[in-house]
Order: structure tokens, then C-alpha cells, then sequence
């Protein structure tokens, strides 16, 4: 049992200091994220659909990210090399329908914000 809890603490340990690097660097001005949030890179107004696909884009990976280092993995069975013999092997947990609900959804109300902006661009 040291073992995946010495795996869970490098992984936590390895997101924090990726987290903590970005965010330094955010900060810092030297990721350059001009236009992230907007059609233009040069518009003062925030795109909503943009800032909403962020927000629950980072939500839900965080979700599924903790779901996984909580435990709630589950067993699939793995053919081995003897013949009819079976190994059952610890999965990364599935994704509830309820969370690809809200990613789809999500990325469905940017993609029609898209349209919509371009349409009326155009008239």
C-alpha cells in the first residue's frame, strides 16, 4: 500500500507545481494570453461563451482529477499470457454521464456563440 500512496503524493506534488508555475507565470506577463477571452484580441468585452467553456473545462477536469486520486477507480479484466486466464487490473474511473453532459453542453454553447458572432459580423 506505500506504493500508491507514494504515486498519489508525486502526482499531487507534480500538479501543484504545475499549477503554481502557470500561475507565476500568468502573473509574471510571460504567458501571453491576449485574446483568450475575447473575439478580439484588441475588444475590451469578455466573450461569455469563452469564459463559461474555460471555467467548466477546468471544472470538470479537476472533478475527474479528484474522483481518481479519491480512489474511485475501477477493475478491468486483462487477458494474460496462459491461455483463458484473466488478470484484473485497476482502471482509471469512468466519467459520469452527468459530467459529459455538462462538457458537451458547454462546448456546444461556444461553438453556437461562434456561429452566432460570425452571422452577425456578416449582415
Amino acid at each position: 500500500m506505500v506504493v500508491p500512496l507514494l504515486i498519489k503524493i508525486v502526482l499531487v506534488v507534480w500538479l501543484a507545481s504545475l499549477a503554481f508555475f502557470l500561475l507565476r507565470n500568468l502573473l509574471n506577463g510571460d504567458l501571453h494570453t491576449q485574446g483568450l477571452l475575447r473575439t478580439q484580441a484588441r475588444d475590451a468585452r469578455l466573450d461569455p461563451e469563452r469564459v463559461q467553456l474555460l471555467v467548466l473545462t477546468f471544472g470538470s477536469v479537476g472533478y475527474y482529477a479528484l474522483s481518481a486520486l479519491n480512489g474511485e477507480a475501477t477493475y478491468v479484466e486483462v487477458p494474460t499470457d496462459v491461455e483463458g486466464v484473466k488478470e484484473k487490473v485497476r482502471s482509471l474511473p469512468d466519467a459520469p454521464a452527468w459530467l459529459l453532459s455538462i462538457f458537451a453542453g458547454s462546448n456546444a454553447v461556444y461553438l453556437g456563440g461562434k456561429i452566432i458572432r460570425k452571422q452577425t459580423k456578416e449582415t
